[in-house]
């Protein structure tokens, strides 16, 4: 058998390089398919959401805005809370709280959607699929 010479060598160090490539290649576009299918299961999910949104009278073209601008609002004051001193409140502390005219709309709107939610668990007008109802509550 011959000896392979310096230029083969350097062929075959080639070669494996290039295929090392390719392999990594392949495995970037297998992971872009699954990608592809998630980002498609997702969409779908989101098409039957705002169907079942639709059917229950929601309009999604008020809502959205809304939405968007409660996560912007969240994110600010997480932010904004994450910077600032915390210092352990007892009873007496969240009762002198309540003097803070921001605490007191906060505190207000958060009554006000907890109220909101209990409500509209008991709407019986939301029309939820089959699974829905193995959630637990």
């Amino acid at each position: 058998m011959v000896a392979p010479s310096a230029s083969d060598r350097e062929l075959l160090e080639a070669i494996e390089r290039r295929l090392a490539v390719l392999d990594a290649r392949t495995a970037w576009l297998d992971q872009l398919s699954v990608g592809a299918k998630v980002l498609a299961t997702v969409g779908d999910t989101v098409d039957e959401l705002a169907d079942t949104a639709e059917a229950a009278g929601v309009d999604l073209d008020e809502l959205v805005p809304g939405l968007r601008d409660l996560a912007l609002r969240v994110t600010i004051a997480a932010q904004q809370s994450a910077d600032a001193p915390m210092a352990p409140a007892g009873i007496f502390g969240l009762l002198g709280q309540l003097r803070d005219p921001e605490v007191r709309r906060s505190l207000g709107t958060l009554l006000e959607f907890a109220r909101q939610f209990g409500r509209a668990r008991h709407v019986t007008a939301l029309a939820l699929p089959a699974e829905a109802d193995q959630v637990p509550r």
